[in-house]
């Protein structure tokens, strides 16, 4: 240790938070929450602010991450779920905010496609209307529906079809998992035809 102060003694408390955020083995980065007058932060064991001091409450989202030509499978930490007045959004690893603070409910999903690919999505809530972000804070899915649901069908044992169905006054449609709306929201039942490998609506 150098003596070095990395963090000026003015703080209210500091406290370790979660996992490792690197996904470089040789390089571990440590998330710290920092408080000062009831608000908080996010500090990172190299020195960097994640987030402002600003917030009311700061949870840690975690994800099972491979390092590349390993089988090793650990746990990082990807996200922080923030709130400040009752409103929620998302900060990622690198301190950018991808979802800005102003959702009503904000839950971090995820689904395991295959043993080696699971895909991650953000469903917000906003005035009692529904929408998606993905992984990277881009919305795939506007927020008006009432309902959003994942849907898969395993098409044989090395595929699997996956998407979302939306609804909105009683009526459903579908979003690709990267945000292109397939079909339109007016059908009463959604599914999956086999032989022509495609969903349709009736």
């Amino acid at each position: 240790m150098s003596g070095k102060t990395v963090l000026p003694a003015k703080y209210s408390g500091i406290q370790d938070i979660g996992y490792n955020m690197s996904t470089k083995k040789e390089n571990r980065i440590y998330p710290y929450l920092v408080s000062n007058n009831e608000k908080y932060g996010v500090w990172t064991s190299k020195g960097k602010w994640i987030t402002p001091i600003k917030y009311d409450t700061i949870i840690p989202i975690f994800v099972r991450y491979s390092y590349d030509n390993d089988d090793y499978i650990t746990i990082l930490t990807r996200y922080f779920h923030v709130t400040k007045n009752d409103k929620e959004g998302i900060y990622n690893y690198k301190g950018k905010c991808i979802i800005p603070v102003k959702f009503d409910n904000i839950d971090y999903r995820k689904r395991e496609i295959d043993e080696n690919t699971t895909y991650s999505w953000f469903e917000v809530e906003k005035n009692g209307k529904v929408g998606a972000f993905n992984s990277k804070g881009r919305c795939i899915i506007p927020v008006i529906f009432d309902n959003i649901d994942y849907e898969e069908e395993e098409i044989d044992e090395n595929t699997t079809y996956s998407w979302f169905k939306v609804e909105k006054s009683d009526k459903l449609g579908v979003y690709s998992l990267k945000g292109k709306h397939i079909l339109p929201v007016k059908y009463d039942y959604i599914s999956f035809d086999k032989k022509k490998k495609k969903i349709v609506g009736e």
